[in-house]
């Protein structure tokens, strides 16, 4: 597994008068990689937001973009690979 994504109803629980859920540890590592290291991080995480922002929102139509056939057959035992990887 490569990452983890927590549940939809996290656990809740407070520090120091802070109202805080599992979910929280995630978005304070995102923000200490988004602002460690000047600008080419907060580049690169800004990029990744308007990319993500674009593919859920469906802008481009990028949601129903398949890759060629020729490319998934020549890409097909990484594809297995992690697939087995997440079975186990």
């Amino acid at each position: 597994m490569i990452g983890h994504v927590p549940a939809l109803y996290p656990i809740q629980y407070s520090v120091l008068s802070l109202r805080l859920s599992e979910k929280s540890w995630i978005y304070l590592l995102a923000a200490q990689l988004l602002f460690s290291d000047s600008w080419s991080s907060i580049l690169a995480g800004a990029s990744g937001l308007i990319a993500g922002y674009v593919y859920l929102k469906d802008l481009f139509h990028i949601q129903s973009y398949r890759l060629p056939v020729s490319v998934e057959v020549s890409h097909s035992h990484v594809y297995i690979y992690f697939r087995m990887d997440a079975l186990l």
